[in-house]
């Protein structure tokens, strides 16, 4: 009896060591990527996306700075405030008030250990976007990555997915590829697009990229003589991780890219 006994303790004492409490607070920065899904609204179906870094502080209070391509595809930067705090359920509340005097409350669910966020709008101006319709609210939802120490990209190659999103005049697209960083602000890389026609086809691009202390940046890349598009980008978790939206000019894009 006494073996069992032993044994058991043993086996429960390393089972303790092996599980900790689930990480439900966000702790630090995140780059954060959020897409508007389209919205038949009034007959004009409308995309939008957001990018940007979310800090949190210590007593519940975050601040973020943020890229949102509209849904007239103009794009804007700017900052926001507000606050965070704990729901029963292990989810988050996030108010943001942006400098444009919008303001938004989201849900927010920590996973991985801390290391990535979900979110979803729940409440403010996105909810109540489409005025006199009888389903107003914008479906905004994303996913964020902790950043840390490093905020370049990495020299070498990473593999990403961008999308176009659909709109009432535009059909969606997807880019993937592989894009090449040389550790100096100049970028090439190669792409398959599937854009709805019956053929996949695929091309090459160059371009240049530059980063902000803050993991923020841009990224511009040619991909024909007559079409260059500029993306902000938010690079997370040390490099090996790449956040990215664009206005293409009448049609929303965004991606992730992941070091190889």
């Amino acid at each position: 009896m006494s073996i069992c006994l032993a044994l058991c303790a043993i086996y429960f004492t390393a089972a303790n060591e092996l599980w900790s409490a689930p990480v439900t607070t966000p702790v630090g920065s995140y780059g954060i990527l959020m897409n508007q899904w389209p919205s038949s609204n009034q007959g004009n179906d409308k995309t939008s996306s957001l990018l940007g870094v979310l800090n949190f502080g210590d007593a519940g209070n975050v601040t973020a700075t943020y890229t949102i391509v509209n849904v007239d595809f103009t794009t804007k930067t700017g900052k926001a405030t507000g606050s965070y705090s704990p729901n029963p359920d292990g989810s988050n509340t996030v108010n943001l008030t942006f400098d444009d005097g919008s303001v938004w409350t989201l849900t927010a669910v920590v996973t991985d250990g801390g290391a990535s966020l979900q979110l979803l709008v729940t409440d403010g101006t996105p909810m109540n976007f489409f005025t006199g319709s009888s389903n107003p609210a914008q479906v905004f939802s994303g996913t964020g990555r902790t950043l840390s120490a490093q905020v370049t990209p990495a020299a070498g190659p990473y593999g990403y997915l961008i999308t176009g999103w659909p709109d009432a005049h535009n059909k969606p697209f997807t880019l993937l590829g592989i894009i090449n960083f040389d550790g100096a602000g100049n970028l090439s890389g190669s792409y398959t697009m599937v854009n709805g026609r019956p053929t996949a086809f695929p091309g090459t691009f160059s371009g240049k990229y530059s980063v902000n202390p803050d993991g923020t940046g841009t990224m511009t890349v040619t991909l024909a003589p007559e079409l260059t598009v500029t993306f902000a980008i938010v690079v997370t978790e040390g490099g090996s991780g790449i956040l990215m939206s664009a206005s293409g000019g009448d049609q929303v894009l965004s991606g992730t890219a992941r070091m190889q």
